[in-house]
């Protein structure tokens, strides 16, 4: 969580601010007869026959209103 804000792991100043208002809890499903569906999302631009793009940047900033929100999901038990 605190890298998905910007802090890196050697701001131990930052690290140590942020572990003071934020608490984590994992609960184990070991023992639950049910599955645990995780979600992730990802921008991919839509397809384009006349382009190629060559990296991820010019993915995301040559056609901005071209990227769309792709959704998968999976299940563990």
């Amino acid at each position: 969580l605190a890298a998905a804000l910007g802090i890196r792991r050697d701001e131990e100043a930052r690290l140590n601010n942020f572990n003071r208002h934020y608490h984590l809890a994992v609960h184990a499903l070991a023992s639950q007869d049910r599955w645990l569906r995780d979600y992730h999302t990802v921008s991919a631009p839509r397809e384009n026959k006349k382009y190629r793009y060559y990296t991820r940047r010019d993915e995301l900033t040559l056609a901005p209103d071209e990227v769309g929100t792709l959704i998968s999901q999976r299940e563990y038990r």
